[in-house]
């Protein structure tokens, strides 16, 4: 079997978001992971500029335990950010599950407090199963069709006996 090259942050983010709403086939780890980690360093970054700014504004008042619940526009911005990618989360997670060979009805394990988020996220850690499975071919894996080193059947019209690849 030979490994697909993995491709890069921004394809596999491209990968995603034109997948938004693909709930069928199969999806690498790194698509996964690098989706996720996006969306986390987005809210980081989204909260820490905010926070910075809440702190420039409020420079003699800094209330060090200020939450960002408080300020209604900046709570709704975030939220609006986040629900735009609830879709495509939930998709690439169903994908991720296929990849291993799992139903995306595991993806429903979220609501099973722990112990269901900790189940997944082995099965989000596997490695991807290398055949193809009842999801799709596999993403990551190609059988070796090239291999010349060895003898293949070759169907010949008066025999069916193995011959050398030339």
């Amino acid at each position: 079997m030979l490994t697909i090259p993995q491709a890069s942050c921004s394809d596999n983010l491209k990968i995603v978001i034109f997948n938004y709403c693909n709930f069928k086939g199969r999806a690498r780890r790194s698509e996964f992971w690098f989706f996720k980690l996006t969306i986390y360093i987005f809210n980081l970054l989204y909260l820490s500029i905010f926070q910075i700014i809440h702190n420039i504004r409020n420079d003699e008042d800094i209330d060090k335990d200020y939450d960002i619940a408080k300020n209604k526009p900046a709570f709704i911005i975030l939220i609006i950010i986040n629900v735009i990618f609830i879709v495509p989360s939930i998709s690439v997670s169903v994908r991720r599950l296929h990849d291993v060979s799992k139903s995306g009805f595991f993806y429903f394990l979220n609501f099973i407090p722990l112990i269901g988020q900790l189940i997944l996220l082995y099965y989000y850690l596997q490695d991807s199963f290398p055949d193809a499975n009842a999801y799709g071919p596999s993403t990551k894996y190609l059988l070796s069709n090239n291999d010349f080193s060895r003898k293949t059947p070759f169907v010949n019209n008066n025999s069916n006996e193995m011959q050398e690849i030339p």
